[in-house]
Formats: structure tokens, sequence, C-alpha cells
């Protein structure tokens, strides 16, 4: 038993090593550099979600975010309203309250207007209130950012406030965001009544 031990132990050091030495050869300096290793991995355009709880219902939470996304980014005048497209679903509480706001591309030059979803905010019932989560797939991060700013303060104090929303080259990030390929959502299997 012991000389497994023995074996196991040198077995994991010699790994260590290995991996040590293989990773340091990579950057051509006996000083691993974790710096170099994180800008590999993570990438420099990389947004994670942000979620939040709040005590309200989704439906309320929804209101308020769909009115300020409408009066905010949509409307005339406003810089998503001839690049985008707003949309907003909320299911009955019965079949479980989610409700979701989201800026599509706007893709003028096919059948439907409404290209892929660029930035998505989710709402979904949590014990008594409403868990919110943005997510960001293709808007530029700064833009990105005060979108959030935005939606967390619509969701906790309904006010419809508004940043200043500077897209620089909405053109630019419009040809970006169409090529990706759409989430196709779950399809629900109707019920077979039985005689």
């Amino acid at each position: 038993m012991r000389r497994e031990w023995r074996k196991a132990v040198r077995l994991r050091g010699a790994l260590a090593c290995l991996a040590v030495l293989l990773l340091t050869g990579c950057e051509g300096t006996s000083i691993l550099k974790t710096e170099s290793l994180t800008a590999a991995i993570t990438p420099s355009n990389f947004s994670a979600n942000h979620s939040s709880t709040h005590a309200e219902g989704t439906s309320e939470i929804y209101s308020r975010v769909a009115r300020g996304a409408k009066a905010c980014w949509f409307a005339t005048g406003k810089p998503l309203e001839k690049t985008h497209v707003f949309e907003g679903k909320l299911e009955p509480e019965s079949e479980g309250g989610a409700a979701e706001v989201a800026a599509h591309i706007r893709t003028p030059d096919q059948p439907s207007p409404r290209g892929g979803k660029v930035f998505i905010v989710t709402m979904t019932r949590e014990g008594g209130g409403t868990n919110l989560v943005t997510e960001n797939r293709r808007m530029p991060d700064d833009v990105a950012q005060t979108m959030r700013a935005d939606v967390a303060r619509w969701a906790k104090t309904g006010s419809a406030e508004c940043s200043e929303l500077e897209v620089a080259n909405p053109i630019a990030t419009a040809s970006i965001a169409q090529s990706l390929p759409e989430r196709k959502p779950a399809v629900k299997k109707a019920k077979v009544k039985k005689k």
C-alpha cells in the first residue's frame, strides 16, 4: 500500500513538472506568465451575464423594463430605433410567468425584419419575487454596460430615466450580429387527450 502511495505521489509530481515546463515553453522563457494565460483564455470582448433579484413579481418587473426599453432605446430618435427591433414576451402566471425583453438586429432585406438577438433581459419567478438576468450577445461592451445600468435602474425603481446610449457604428454592429445563428426555442409538445 505504501509503495502504491509513493508511486501516486511521484506521478503527480512528474505531471506537475511537465505542465510547468510545457507552459513556460509556450512563452519562450523560464518564468510562467499568468497574464498571458489569462489573456489567451479570456477574449477581450467577453461579457458575462449579470443577474439581480427583486421582491416584485415578474409581470411588474417586465412592465418596468419593457416600458424603459421602448422609451429610451427604441422610440423615435433613440439610438436603436433604426438598427434594432424590440421584442417583449410575458407568459401568463399559470404557465410560470417568465418574461423576456430582447433587442434584435434589424434585417430589412429579410422576410422578417427581426434578426438575431443581441441583448436579452430574462425574468423568472424566484420564490415570491423575480430573478432578472441580462445577457449581452453582440452589443459593444460599453453600450451593453449602459444598457445593463438602465435595466437595473428600471427594475429597481420603475423610473423611466434614460442613460446616454451611444452606438458609435450601428451598421458595423448589425453586420457582425446578423451572421450569428439564432437559438431555437424549445418546442412544447401538445398533450393528446385520451378518450
